[in-house]
């Protein structure tokens, strides 16, 4: 037994198809921690646009941790960076040094970058928390860890 489907019922099927299929379509990607090593893009927020952070130990024995970032055009007029340097020697980690910035937007960017003095034989690790403002008014926070450098 043949069966011949008009073009119109074919039509029909191929829409419902389309329709059905449009349902099951969505983002996952949700805001999360920025790792520092790999600059990261992280979308759906509503003033930052990115955010990334290394942490280096310079000549001269200085921790200099640093964060960068950009903002949509024209949401947000600047961020709060909170920044705590921390050191381990093994026994769990201790805050050496804490920073806490409103660094306005410049060209939709911003950048954290500051040193402390520190001692041989730790690993140092900071946290950072960016915090976006338009008028005064909280748009986004975003917390991360800076990769581990030994020194």
């Amino acid at each position: 037994m043949e069966r011949n489907l008009s073009k119109s019922s074919i039509f029909i099927i191929a829409l419902l198809m389309i329709i059905v299929s449009a349902g099951f379509s969505y983002a996952s990607e949700q805001p999360g921690q920025a790792e520092s090593e790999k600059p990261t893009v992280i979308y759906r927020w509503a003033g930052l646009n990115t955010v990334t952070g290394t942490l280096e130990i310079l000549s001269g024995d200085k921790a200099n941790p640093i964060v960068r970032g950009t903002t949509h055009a024209g949401m947000a007029d600047y961020v709060n960076v909170v920044v705590s340097l921390k050191r381990s020697s093994g026994n769990g980690w201790s805050t050496v040094k804490s920073w806490n910035k409103n660094i306005t937007i410049s060209l939709n960017k911003f950048t954290f970058n500051e040193t402390d003095k520190v001692s041989k034989n730790y690993s140092y690790q900071y946290t950072a928390t960016v915090k976006s403002y338009k008028n005064h008014v909280l748009l986004d926070t975003v917390t991360f860890d800076s990769k581990i450098v030994k020194y």
